[in-house]
């Protein structure tokens, strides 16, 4: 079953997770588990290239039913060339591309070819990208689970245009966009496709329209039906297995009041600890702390390199006042920092002590962990573990 599976991250780059295709769960599962197995940079000029066992492939997806062998043909012959929309942050356009150059099953080994075109959205991923648990991943039940956990997943790192309180996050999705994010309507539909290739950024009004070309589920128009069938038993699922509490809110618009966009609330129910008490630091405590990194180079702006992520939390010894600390002092440093990366490592390494300037600039700035509780940090005030230099004249 999925959930013997060993506790592993997944590193996934937003673009990928706000992508619209239509997938099944079996699909998404077996295109994450291919993609867990990309290490960073590994590949050079290659493509991502992954061969499995059907035995492999049954254990980590969790398939008990006595079928599942033969549903890999179709899944290899629909995954081959599986086609994305999505939006390229460096164009600036909407565009389809392949996600998959080949798929096949044959004697029992199932091999997946990634695109090398997307090779920076696989394997070099640098920044705009989030941690997944893929046995999280693989225990969900239905495919619309699958993608709407890891769409709200990449908002809890405080993104711009979203907003956040301690461990709560909220985000605001059109009702049309969602649902050729989580595959409620295809976009590789033809009409659907051929509307969206002309729109260089398309609106909710405009994914609204495409839904409107497309050939669907009708039932799924009406709010009611989506909102019984599709949204609350993923928010159900999401809330029961993973670190999350999934809440939601509509907004309608227009004269007759129809639902056009969905608010969601995430509260993170796992708080991350401070540090390892004692003994040696678990995975799941390394996970947590990485998991920090990413929110802390995310909110500075900073290009998050998986091993600069690794690196910080390594020298920290995975103490997460440590990590923070160092933090505060770049986004407060008088002078500016040429290399952040190498300023924060010798920020911990080094146990540099801030100024009161640099106390007081930075009291109104981010959470802190104390005895596993987010709390808000008076950084003027707080007892500190070292003497505070006066700021030199």
């Amino acid at each position: 079953m999925a959930g013997q599976m060993p506790e592993k991250n997944i590193i996934k780059s937003n673009v990928l997770i706000t992508s619209k295709y239509k997938g099944t769960l079996l699909e998404n599962k077996i295109v994450t588990y291919a993609l867990s197995q990309v290490k960073e940079a590994e590949l050079g000029d290659k493509a991502a290239e992954y061969t499995f066992t059907a035995a492999e492939l049954r254990r980590v997806t969790g398939s008990n039913s006595g079928s599942f062998y033969s549903k890999l043909i179709p899944v290899a012959q629909a995954l081959g060339g599986r086609v994305i929309g999505y939006e390229d942050p460096e164009k600036g356009e909407f565009e389809y591309i392949p996600l998959i150059q080949k798929a096949r099953y044959e004697n029992g080994e199932f091999t997946i070819i990634f695109n090398s075109e997307l090779k920076k959205y696989i394997s070099d991923i640098t920044s705009n990208f989030t941690r997944l648990n893929l046995q999280t991943m693989m225990n969900f039940r239905s495919d619309y689970t699958f993608r709407l956990y890891e769409l709200l997943k990449s908002y809890c790192y405080h993104p711009k245009g979203s907003s956040a309180t301690g461990e709560l996050y909220s985000i605001r999705y059109g009702i049309a966009e969602l649902k050729f994010v989580i595959g409620v309507v295809d976009a590789n539909d033809p009409a659907a496709k051929s509307y969206l290739s002309k729109i260089s950024k398309p609106t909710n009004k405009d994914y609204a329209a495409a839904v409107l070309k497309a050939k669907r589920d009708t039932a799924y128009d009406d709010w009611t039906a989506l909102r019984r069938r599709v949204i609350d038993p993923a928010v159900k699922e999401i809330s029961e297995k993973t670190e999350m509490i999934v809440q939601y809110d509509t907004e309608r618009c227009g004269r007759g009041g129809k639902v056009e966009n969905i608010l969601f609330t995430m509260q993170v129910v796992q708080p991350v600890k401070n540090a390892p008490k004692s003994g040696e630091v678990t995975e799941e405590e390394k996970e947590n702390v990485m998991d920090v990194v990413l929110q802390l180079m995310n909110e500075s702006g900073l290009a998050m390199k998986l091993k600069d992520v690794a690196n910080i939390a390594e020298k920290s010894k995975y103490n997460v006042y440590l990590i923070r600390k160092a933090f505060m002092l770049y986004e407060t440093s008088k002078e500016k920092v040429e290399d952040p990366i190498a300023y924060i490592l010798a920020a911990i390494e080094r146990n540099f002590i801030p100024t009161k300037a640099q106390l007081a600039a930075a009291k109104d700035r981010g959470i802190i962990q104390i005895d596993d509780q987010p709390v808000e940090v008076d950084f003027t005030q707080m007892s500190l573990p070292f003497e505070v230099p006066d700021d030199e004249e």
